[in-house]
């Protein structure tokens, strides 16, 4: 399966996500327009991670996450 790119293959500080919706071509400044629901995409951490944490999409590569997810999910949990 190909993985749509947006930063280039070299990125170390990029991960893989698989979009799960879709209700416009740009979301939180994350151009999505190249993409459709079900296609994986490779973008920058800060993108993915907002990407996943309003539900837009889920990770693929959730090893590379794990230490980001619990950084998100510890300031979401403060903030209500």
């Amino acid at each position: 399966m190909e993985i749509g790119d947006s930063r280039g293959s070299n990125d170390m500080q990029s991960v893989v996500i698989r979009l799960t919706r879709k209700l416009a071509e740009c979301i939180d400044g994350v151009d999505l327009s190249r993409w459709s629901v079900g296609e994986l995409m490779r973008l920058e951490v800060r993108e993915a991670l907002l990407l996943i944490a309003e539900g837009w999409a889920e990770p693929v590569q959730a090893e590379r996450l794990e230490p980001h997810l619990s950084r998100v999910a510890m300031s979401l949990t403060k903030s209500l």
